[in-house]
């Protein structure tokens, strides 16, 4: 329980940062308008399955059918706009660019300052990382593909893993990378690597025993995740239950039933974007608060200064004074 009371505390300030600081809040647009215009292009197969096959048990099959892709396009989405949520996250963190005060950050003319000057800086970063200079000359979503594939297989490998784990918890099962896979998103983004750059980075990580802790201590994967599904689940049943109510599903007339559609799929939207902005916000802002701790406790170790080896204010915050240098 005490480890779900440090998600709390800590989604709750980094929620408290984004609306002080606008540049955060350009996730919550993406995900709304790529949101949008994906439902959009799902509802004109869907309407015309309505149109021309109707509620028949085919009809009923191929809606469900593309009903799922629409869920993965909605979720695959707001993943891949963890790209440049997690650099503006690592700007805010980056010393020297933009100060934080007991977990939050000043001011949203603090943030733009810095990024304004970060060319004209040396990052703070260990010399083999691949750093964008400037997160504004590169595409926003520049390693769209390595996230989308990352987004399909890591299910499937965690899976494994566990099952692996499971039937032989006495040997170390492979890839080692998989409990710190919270870390590939930052890695990519803020590295500029690929996927399987990436992989090789958290491995190195780990044997270098950078990460202080595993990414599932502090439960905002496990919150964040629970809030996102509870979201869709009441979504979808509101939008069934509304489409139903103003249309009548045995009616002849299919632009009735494409009526209902259309409202259902809004009220769903509207849901489901709401979970996914909660899930991968807090999920970018977590996992690179805890990569700007491995690049402090490397840069620590590069310069021989231990006191650099500190996790961010809002980590600190959200877990008291359990956190030790």
């Amino acid at each position: 329980m005490q480890n779900i009371r440090y998600a709390f505390r800590f989604i709750r300030e980094s929620f408290s940062i984004a609306f002080k600081t606008i540049q955060l809040q350009e996730q919550w647009v993406y995900i709304a308008v790529g949101n949008l215009v994906l439902l959009f292009f799902w509802f004109i197969p869907l309407g015309l399955v309505l149109g021309l096959i109707g509620l028949r048990p085919v009809g009923m099959l191929l809606i469900g059918l593309i009903g799922v892709f629409m869920l993965f396009s909605f979720y695959a989405w707001s993943e891949i706009t963890r790209e440049p949520a997690s650099r503006r996250v690592a700007a805010l963190f980056q010393e020297g660019k933009s100060r934080v005060v007991r977990g939050t950050f000043q001011n949203e003319e603090t943030l733009q300052a810095a990024q304004e000057d970060e060319g004209d800086e040396k990052p703070v970063l260990a010399e083999n990382a691949q750093v964008e200079e400037d997160p504004q000359e590169k595409s926003l979503f520049k390693h769209w593909a390595d996230i989308l594939i990352l987004t399909l297989g890591l299910p499937w490998k965690r899976l494994i893993y566990h099952f692996q784990k499971l039937l032989k918890p006495e040997i170390e099962v492979k890839p080692a990378w998989i409990p710190s896979y919270t870390l590939l998103v930052p890695v990519i983004s803020i590295e500029n690597r690929d996927l399987k750059d990436a992989v090789l980075r958290i491995d190195q990580i780990i044997d270098d025993h950078l990460l202080r802790f595993q990414p599932g201590l502090v439960k905002v994967d496990l919150v964040s995740s629970l809030v996102q599904w509870i979201l869709c689940f009441i979504g979808i049943l509101i939008g069934l239950t509304v489409a139903i109510l103003i249309t009548d599903p045995i009616a002849p007339d299919p632009w009735l039933l494409i009526l209902g559609l259309g409202v259902g799929m809004l009220i769903v939207w509207l849901f489901i974007t709401s979970g996914n902005l909660f899930s991968a916000y807090s999920r970018s802002f977590y996992h690179t608060a805890l990569y700007k701790w491995v690049r402090n406790v490397e840069e620590a170790r590069k310069t021989g200064e231990p006191e650099r080896a500190v996790p961010p204010d809002i980590l600190r915050k959200a877990m008291g004074t359990t956190i030790k240098k």
